[in-house]
């Protein structure tokens, strides 16, 4: 046997260098020294001669050919070995290979005294369902069956009736599993398994590393245990609250050792925009700051760039109230836009327990996640499948993405009080509303260009010129500037008031930017970074429609009002000046939501929407000046910075808190079994990679496949047919009250729907109980309305159904 174990070494070492000089040497003693031998490089292949010096250089540049594993044409002998020839052959032994990494071309970290039980694992999943049976074997049948009861949320008392139910239909013998447990028990050799660790209640520790052996914490002095609250007896063992961690760098690992994931997660390096536009963050300008400030980890393109996300949700739906459960969530832009933002690709890594949200007490459940970030930025090994070749494994946390309340708790700011602004922070413009009891966010004037006009009318504002420069940015550097001597004070204070202190408080606290030094500046490159929190585009359109409707909908409502239906909605409703604002305000929201973004028309973009704001500065009361209208200022910016908001917003992590949300069975362990069912799902995923013959039969297709995925994004699009649908009944109604017509004095409800085969719209509108029927011809309404939309509607296909 000739050596191989330097083939999968970084070819820039000596080692590699040494290995390949000793293959040549031993190769042309094999061969009996010739002047030519087959080059077995990646490019070569085995089928052109080359000279000695041309080889090694080849084998040097190129690497090795991964499926060149005997050496039969450079003299090495042959081994004929029918077991191994059965094994190396089929879904079941690459399935084991990734996950343990016992192929000999990983390294040498499989153990001779394992061998024997590892070929008989994989020749028992080999092993046929049944006798006769050439497509499903005992593995493929056992992950197509779990990955259904994982898709459709069957229960385990269900899934065993099933197995039962099979097993007897099936001939006999068969090798069924006929139980969950077993099952499970079967799986469990592919699963990653999580990390229990043990947390204070009142959030001031965790009790790992120094404080691993601790039964009360060092600070407030509260019991590790839970404790009877009748009898204040100790349950010695019974954690009183306990951190789920679910560890990245195994995860990534395995990614790699699936040869679809590694090709994918280098997508990024080659497929950078050529059209001057931003359709993905790697055409963004932070992206290109992180690749020139650390040329060495941009030029691995396996090198990870992730973003991190976290909210709170209630895993009780509707029946409790009070409880809040924080998943802790990181995405991998290294992914196409297609599938970057997909749920199989959203990686759960910390589930922080209720009842309480942590607040700015975050940062100590955030631990084992930062110190695996630390350790990914030095770099870790790790073997990659595409390139058959061990390699260093690198990742770096561009951002985070968040609500603002969390926002607030990850960046360790205030987001409410005098200063509530994190990116103006110090030169926040507000003014206490004594009547309303907020704080109003005005001001918008000094954003202007200095020879503006707007900075000298008087009269529309609030009677004053405007001379304030526009304020600098926060950045990282002058925020570690300010924070050097801060000191963070963890844990929940069970301590009460006196009457008084409560006032003082708030007013100390309007007053203060910084509540904590943020965990995320122990990263080496946290403060060089030009982004490091998002304001979340979704949440900040949600609020800003919810304060112009005075009404409380749901986010999906509020992007389609706020950007289609609202300025429609306004015509003849509102003068001109106020309509005309509300309608520059949903237009920008429309062009900042679309899937292609230029950089220079986001540079227009905002200074447009500052000129928007002071126009609704002049129609708009102050109360209407909250927070979140002040932040439209800045998301232009992070636009500009980072790319496409579809990459950076809360509407698939949403999404995927409500998958979390469906895993809850035991309404008194919610975490436990959202941990479980993640890691089942994350089983079934990773062994349904492998197993591609039978399982992927079962894969549902998307009824509405598009260039990108519904499940993935959303974004601002052109007026649809439903919405032109929409317009015209609007119309409608306006010209039937413009004729006058007898009998219409009060109008409830309009109804309209189109025929099938005929061109007619029948409107069906009810009074004071009693109702009238009549209809009005396509082609007849169109003479007496002239209106850009009607040519657009016509062009409609209106014989069939929407």
């Amino acid at each position: 046997m000739m050596d191989k174990s330097w083939v999968h070494l970084n070819r820039v070492t000596d080692e590699y260098l040494v290995g390949a000089s000793n293959f040549i040497k031993i190769a042309a003693k094999n061969l009996g020294y010739p002047h030519k031998m087959l080059c077995p490089c990646k490019n070569c292949r085995n089928l052109s001669h080359q000279e000695m010096s041309i080889v090694y250089e080849h084998i040097v540049i190129n690497g090795v050919d991964p499926t060149y594993t005997i050496w039969f044409h450079h003299g090495e002998d042959i081994i004929e070995d029918e077991t191994d020839e059965s094994l190396n052959d089929g879904e079941a032994y690459n399935l084991y290979i990734a996950a343990y990494g016992h192929d000999e071309n990983f390294e040498e970290s499989a153990q001779p005294a394992l061998d024997d039980e590892w070929k008989q694992q994989v020749n028992d999943a080999n092993s046929h369902l049944y006798d006769g049976c050439t497509k499903y074997t005992k593995l493929s049948s056992i992950v197509a069956l779990y990955k259904l009861k994982t898709m459709h949320s069957w229960s385990d008392t269900s899934f065993n009736g099933l197995l039962e139910l099979i097993s007897d239909m099936l001939p006999s013998p068969n090798v069924l599993l006929k139980s969950m447990y077993e099952t499970k028990k079967y799986l469990k050799k592919f699963d990653l398994q999580y990390e229990k660790i043990d947390a204070c209640v009142n959030d001031c520790c965790l009790f790992m590393k120094e404080n691993k052996k601790l039964e009360n914490c060092p600070n407030c002095g509260a019991s590790r245990w839970k404790v009877d609250e009748r009898t204040n007896r100790v349950k010695k063992g019974v954690s009183a609250k306990v951190l789920r961690y679910f560890p990245i760098i195994p995860r990534f690992r395995r990614m790699f050792r699936s040869q679809k994931t590694a090709e994918e997660l280098r997508w990024h390096f080659k497929n950078k925009s050529e059209d001057g536009k931003m359709h993905h963050p790697v055409d963004s300008a932070a992206w290109d700051l992180v690749s020139d400030k650390w040329p060495i980890f941009a030029s691995d393109p396996r090198s990870l760039r992730l973003g991190l996300a976290t909210d709170g949700f209630n895993p009780f739906g509707m029946i409790s109230t009070q409880y809040s459960c924080w998943p802790v969530m990181l995405v991998i832009y290294n992914f196409p836009p297609w599938s970057c933002m997909r749920k199989e690709n959203v990686m759960l890594s910390l589930l922080i327990p209720g009842p309480k949200q942590p607040g700015k007490d975050i940062d100590i459940y955030l631990q084992p996640l930062v110190d695996d970030l630390k350790m990914l930025w030095d770099g870790v090994s790790a073997y990659d499948a595409y390139d058959n070749e061990n390699f260093k494994l690198r990742a770096l946390l561009l951002w985070t993405i968040n609500d603002f309340p969390a926002y607030g708790n990850l960046a360790g700011c205030t987001t409410k009080g005098k200063h509530a602004c994190p990116i103006c922070a110090h030169n926040t413009k507000s003014v206490w509303l004594r009547h309303s009891r907020k704080f109003s966010y005005m001001g918008h004037r000094r954003f202007l260009p200095p020879s503006h006009s707007f900075r000298r009318k008087k009269l529309w504002f609030n009677g004053k010129e405007e001379k304030d420069p526009k304020p600098r940015v926060m950045t990282g550097r002058r925020i570690v500037e300010e924070l050097k001597n801060f000191v963070n004070d963890w844990g929940k204070s069970v301590k009460k008031r006196k009457r008084g202190e409560g006032k003082a408080k708030r007013d100390v606290d309007s007053q203060q930017i910084w509540r904590k030094r943020s965990i995320f500046f122990d990263l080496p490159y946290w403060e060089e970074l030009s982004l490091r929190h998002n304001l979340d585009v979704m949440h900040i359109e949600k609020n800003v429609c919810e304060s112009l409707l005075n009404t409380l909908l749901n986010s999906h409502d509020c992007h389609l009002l706020m950007q289609q239906l609202l300025p429609t909605a306004l015509r003849g409703l509102l003068p001109q000046g106020p309509r005309t604002a509300i309608m520059r305000l949903s237009v920008f929201f429309n062009r900042l939501c679309q899937r292609k973004i230029d950089s220079k028309e986001l540079m227009e973009l905002e200074e447009e929407v500052v000129e928007t704001l002071c126009l609704l500065e002049r129609w708009f009361p102050p109360s209407f000046f909250d927070i979140m209208v002040h932040l439209v200022t800045h998301i232009g910016r992070e636009a500009r910075l980072c790319g496409p908001v579809q990459f950076r917003w809360m509407y698939p992590f949403e999404r995927y808190m409500m998958t979390l949300k469906r895993y809850v069975r035991n309404r008194s362990r919610p975490e436990g079994c959202i941990a479980m069912r993640y890691i089942a799902d994350e089983c079934v995923q990773f062994c349904s990679g492998f197993i591609k013959e039978t399982v992927d039969v079962y894969q549902r297709q998307e009824r509405n496949d598009e260039d990108v995925a519904s499940n993935s994004i959303l974004e601002g699009r052109p007026i649809s047919k439903i919405i032109l649908y929409f317009l015209f009944l609007c119309n409608v109604t306006l010209y039937l009250f413009s004729y006058n017509i007898r009998h219409f004095n009060y109008l409830c409800i309009v109804y309209i729907y189109v025929l099938s085969l005929t061109h007619t719209y029948s409107m069906f509108f009810l009074f004071h109980g009693k109702g009238t029927t009549f209809s009005v011809t396509w082609e007849k309404f169109g003479e007496h309305q002239n209106v850009e939309w009607w040519s657009e509607l016509k062009k409609l296909n209106l014989n069939k159904r929407g």
